[in-house]
């Protein structure tokens, strides 16, 4: 009798089968995602790029760019102006020019009583135009700061933006020098003895000293010895503070600041400030300035040149005061206000209170960032927790909705927050949209130097990479 065997894999045929399996699997699957990550940049660069058309037609109907807000303890009011007035910051203002009027309308005509439920769903409303998949979904998370609205509001959550406006290289600490004209009248006041930080040496090896006002001028004859270039008062173009009033209006600082920043304007990283310049050594980096033994002084203390400039504002209690804030002149600022006025003396398309017409982009709309991703640490995607990525986007000046060109633009890292950065979760590089509305993927390598022109609006230098 004959035996029928059943046909079967042996042993070895099984594990060359397991070996090919494995082997197929390392080749294909690296390939399907970076397919599948190639098209969530593409789909990142179509918001980011349906954002800027939202800014340019926003532009166009206003004649100028959207305010950076008053603070991140105030959200947007819909009956109020679209100017410095406005609270809420550049994302409530473009609301109306991406097709979402409708979330804007949330907080019209709000009844007494009624604040609270208006702006929960204001700031909880799913935007997806302002998410980028590679990072997350349209997503609301929980704050680190609850009290809005001078304290008449309080929420817990509300949804994030990876995206922010340019604000420039200036941050949280100034080039003293560019206070001089604002010192020089401050100086003539009954504020006078008021005490302020300066930063002498640089701000990583520097040290923080306190001078009075009426030294001031005394600090920045030391720092600064060429200092005659100033523009004439027909060249002078800033923020269109519409209601700006007395001596040293904040578009006439911003404009004479064109003519005074020195050694690196724009492109430094731990030097200068609002503008075009002179063509001295520019470095893109903050700690190659200490290197170089620079002695630049700057306003404010040493330590806060490494802080994300809310950590450094000052907050209006109620919008008597905040009118009165945008108002003031730098000098008023200077010797007022706790802040020292520092966040509206920015050199980017954004800055607190500040509402930015095109003709002051001297450096030309193509040549000057407008809107980019944000750095965010990895690991705080769903809680909401990193230093710039923890607030409401329809929340007005802070890291959450400005970034600056003075560090170097980042790749998310778990663990690393860098609240002051443009980056992205993309291995590659970063979405950016130029001011005359043009999209670019940025790579994280880019030259610190040219990254910080492009970032500046005004010192006569940068060109976008290719």
């Amino acid at each position: 009798m004959v035996r029928k065997y059943r046909a079967a894999f042996t042993l070895v045929e099984l594990l060359v089968v397991f070996s090919i399996i494995v082997i197929l699997s390392g080749v294909l699957l690296p390939a399907v995602q970076s397919s599948r990550e190639a098209a969530r940049l593409t789909s990142c660069r179509s918001n980011v790029s349906q954002l800027a058309k939202g800014m340019v037609q926003y532009e166009a109907f206003h004649s100028a760019f959207p305010s950076g807000g008053w603070s991140p303890q105030w959200l947007g009011m819909a009956e109020r102006p679209s100017d410095s007035s406005q609270p809420g910051g550049w994302a409530f203002g473009v609301l109306p020019y991406i097709e979402e009027m409708g979330v804007r309308n949330i907080v019209v005509n709000v009844p007494a009583g009624g604040a609270t439920a208006a702006y929960a769903k204001l700031v909880t409303a799913p935007l997806p135009m302002f998410s980028c998949p590679s990072r997350r979904g349209s997503q609301t998370l929980a704050l680190s700061s609850t009290s809005f609205q001078g304290g008449a509001v309080t929420l817990s959550k509300a949804t994030r933006s990876d995206f922010a406006m340019n604000s420039g290289t200036v941050g949280s600490c100034p080039d003293l020098a560019l206070y001089a004209p604002a010192a020089a009248a401050a100086a003539a006041t009954a504020n006078k003895s008021k005490s302020v930080s300066i930063c002498q040496g640089g701000f990583s090896k520097g040290s923080t000293v306190k001078v009075t006002i009426a030294g001031l001028g005394g600090e920045i004859d030391r720092d600064d010895e060429d200092d005659d270039d100033h523009e004439s008062d027909d060249d002078r173009e800033g923020c269109k503070d519409d209601d700006s009033s007395g001596s040293w209006s904040l578009s006439s600082f911003l404009s004479w600041a064109c003519g005074k920043s020195r050694s690196s304007s724009c492109d430094r990283s731990d030097d200068g400030d609002d503008h075009e310049g002179k063509d001295d050594d520019r470095d893109g980096g903050r700690d190659d300035d200490d290197d170089k033994g620079s002695t630049v002084t700057r306003l404010g203390s040493c330590d806060s040149c490494a802080q994300p400039v809310e950590a450094m504002m000052s907050h209006p209690k109620n919008i008597a005061e905040g009118d009165s804030w945008r108002k003031m002149s730098i000098a008023d600022k200077l010797t007022k206000l706790p802040d020292m006025g520092v966040p509206d003396v920015q050199n980017g398309m954004s800055g607190r209170m500040c509402r930015l017409q095109a003709a002051s982009v001297r450096d030309g709309l193509s040549n000057t960032y407008l809107i980019g991703e944000k750095c965010v640490a990895a690991d705080t995607y769903y809680r909401g927790t990193d230093k710039g990525d923890c607030g409401s986007m329809m929340a007005g000046y802070s890291s959450d909705t400005a970034r600056w060109g003075m560090t170097p633009p980042a790749r998310d890292a778990k663990g690393v927050s860098n609240p002051q950065a443009f980056g992205s979760g993309h291995p590659g590089g970063w979405n950016v949209v130029y001011a005359d509305g043009m999209v670019r993927t940025v790579s994280f390598d880019i030259d610190t130097t040219l990254h910080g022109q492009l970032s500046c609006r005004n010192d006569g230098k940068g060109m976008p990479p290719q």
